[in-house]
């Protein structure tokens, strides 16, 4: 795959004729991790744009006393570090760590700001990609106000149909990875998943979810 191919199938770059034009050899570079190798750490500067090649990508935040919460689970295509270019954060909020092989390719921050410059349909879709993750964050921080465990549940199989469109779900997350991403603990969540089960809401097997009684968990909801 070269660097043509990799930035015309990203969504930044979308609508935008020969984006390898807009940057010079030196403005980039492929690196490669193994599985859980950091690749940034709280507090590292935050100096390139970065799109997954293969694999996947994992932010944390990771606290003293050990415990772990996944804010976001990243596949191939999607980026991270985009919030961070503008220069008002100039830090990572947060750990992102590789959970298995990953080839990451970083655009240089200096590169792609003078790129948004230059090319007013890069800036249209930089802004656009920056509403949409504040819109994630939002709804991030909804699921996290939610009073009980069961309502965090539901919200996370609400936001999975959504964006699947299908009652049966393909979950990117295991359930140790689901409980970090509520802010739970993976025994809480197992046997909060197990009582939706013989409530008849869902069917649960190795990370896929079966929607039983969508009504009934949106009546969870409100």
């Amino acid at each position: 795959m070269n660097f043509k191919t990799i930035l015309s199938g990203n969504t930044l770059f979308n609508g935008i004729d020969s984006p390898q034009d807009l940057f010079n050899t030196e403005d980039w570079e492929i690196k490669s991790y193994k599985s859980n190798e950091a690749i940034a750490s709280t507090f590292d500067d935050c100096l390139n744009l970065a799109i997954i090649l293969d694999g996947s990508v994992e932010i944390q935040n990771i606290y003293p006393s050990g415990k772990i919460s996944s804010l976001k689970k990243l596949s191939k295509g999607d980026l991270f570090g985009e919030s961070m270019l503008p220069g008002i954060i100039h830090s990572y909020p947060s750990d992102i760590i590789a959970p298995e092989a990953t080839r990451v390719l970083f655009i240089h921050k200096s590169a792609l700001l003078d790129a948004i410059k230059s090319n007013d349909k890069l800036l249209e879709n930089y802004v656009g990609l920056l509403s949409k993750k504040l819109l994630m964050m939002n709804e991030k921080i909804k699921m996290l106000s939610l009073e009980t465990l069961r309502k965090k549940i539901c919200w996370f199989i609400l936001d999975m149909y959504k964006s699947q469109n299908s009652f049966f779900l393909e979950s990117p997350y295991k359930q140790e990875e689901i409980a970090n991403a509520l802010g739970s603990q993976r025994p809480s969540v197992s046997r909060e998943i197990n009582h939706m089960e013989k409530d008849g809401l869902i069917d649960y097997h190795r990370g896929k979810i079966t929607i039983k009684n969508l009504s009934g968990i949106q009546a969870q909801l409100r």
